[in-house]
C-alpha cells in the first residue's frame, strides 16, 4: 500500500518530491509506531485499507502527546500526512465502485468519457434542450406502456408509493427488447432514482422473500430502509410481476450470468 500511496501523491502533482518522502516516510515510520505502541492500531498504517477504520485510528493518534509535540516541531506535517492518507483511502473506495459494485459500471464509465468528449456549443443549446425533453420522455417510458403501468400501480411508485407522476417511470423488469417487452407484467412503475438503482442491479426483488432488495453497497440509509418492503402488487393477476422476469433481474443484481 506504501507504493501505491506514494504513487497517488506524486500522479496528484501538488508536492514536490521531498515532500512526498516526509509524507510516505512519516506514515511508515512515527505515525505507525505511535500507533502501534498505543495500542491504537496492530499493524502498521500503510497496511490499512479502510478509510472509516484509519480516520478512527488517526482521530486517537491526533490527541497522543508525542504526536501534538512533533506535529506542532513539524508545522503541521504529520496531521498532514494522515490527512493525505486517509484521501488517498477514499480515492481507492471510490475506484473499486467504478469498477465493481453493480453489473454495468464499467460500460457507464466508458458511456461517461464518451459524454465528456462532446464540446459546449452555444448554437446547440436548443437541441440540446429538445434532447433533454426527448430523453425525459423516453426515460418515463413508452407513452401507452406507462399509462398501463399507472392504472396498474394505481398513480404510485411500486416500493415507496410516491404518486407525483412527473418523477414516475416505466421501469423494465427486464432489459427493453422491443414493444413484444412492454407488457405490464414485464414492468413496474418506480419513482426515477429508483428506477436507475433497478437498471444498475442495485436494486431487486427477492424471489423467495417477495421483499425488496437492496445492494449493500448502495451505503444510504435512506434506501437501506427500503431493504425488506413489500412492494405493492397490481390487483389484476394477470398485471403483476412476471416470477420469471423477477428471477432474472435477481440473478443480474447478485452477479450471476443470465442468458
Amino acid at each position: 500500500m506504501r507504493n501505491d500511496f506514494r504513487a497517488w501523491l506524486e500522479e496528484s502533482r501538488r508536492w514536490s518530491e521531498s515532500t512526498i518522502e516526509k509524507y510516505v516516510s512519516a506514515l511508515h515510520g512515527p505515525l505507525s509506531d505511535w500507533a502501534t505502541s498505543h495500542g491504537i492500531s496492530s499493524q502498521s498504517l500503510p497496511l490499512i485499507s479502510n478509510s472509516e477504520e484509519f480516520l478512527g485510528i488517526a482521530s486517537q493518534l491526533r490527541k497522543k502527546p508525542e504526536f501534538i509535540e512533533r506535529n506542532k516541531k513539524g508545522h503541521g506535517m504529520y496531521g498532514a500526512a494522515l490527512e493525505r492518507y486517509h484521501e488517498f483511502l477514499l480515492g481507492q473506495v471510490s475506484k473499486h465502485r467504478q469498477q465493481a459494485l453493480y453489473p454495468f459500471a464499467r460500460e457507464l464509465m466508458h458511456l461517461e468519457v464518451a459524454e465528456d468528449a462532446v464540446p459546449f456549443n452555444l448554437k446547440n443549446l436548443e437541441d440540446a434542450r429538445n434532447r433533454v425533453l426527448r430523453e425525459v420522455v423516453k426515460r418515463q417510458g413508452q407513452p401507452k406502456f406507462r399509462k398501463l403501468l399507472i392504472q396498474a400501480y394505481e398513480g404510485r411508485c411500486a416500493i415507496t408509493g410516491c404518486d407525483f407522476l412527473g418523477i414516475l417511470e416505466a421501469a423494465h423488469l427486464t432489459l427493453y427488447l422491443g414493444p413484444q417487452t412492454n407488457l405490464v407484467c414485464n414492468g413496474m412503475l418506480l419513482r426515477a432514482d429508483l428506477h436507475t438503482l433497478w437498471d444498475l442491479g442495485l436494486l431487486a426483488i427477492n424471489p423467495q422473500s417477495h421483499k425488496v432488495w437492496v445492494s449493500p453497497t448502495v451505503v444510504d440509509p435512506y434506501y437501506q430502509s427500503l431493504n425488506g418492503k413489500e412492494p405493492f402488487q397490481p390487483k389484476a393477476p394477470a398485471n403483476q410481476p412476471s416470477p420469471a422476469a423477477i428471477e432474472r433481474q435477481w440473478s443480474v443484481a447478485n452477479g450471476a450470468s443470465v442468458a
